[in-house]
């Protein structure tokens, strides 16, 4: 499984969301687990 790395505004917006926001959180989350999914393919 590769590493998820984010650019710094990047990351403060995934934390303004964890701190906000549950329900867009998890389709955060979701999105980046898909992705993980996908690069595992190539």
């Amino acid at each position: 499984m590769r590493k998820i790395t984010f650019e710094i505004n990047a990351f403060e917006q995934f934390n303004y969301w964890a701190n906000t926001d549950k329900k867009i959180l998890k389709k955060i989350l979701l999105l980046l687990k898909d992705t993980q999914k996908i690069s595992l393919l190539d």
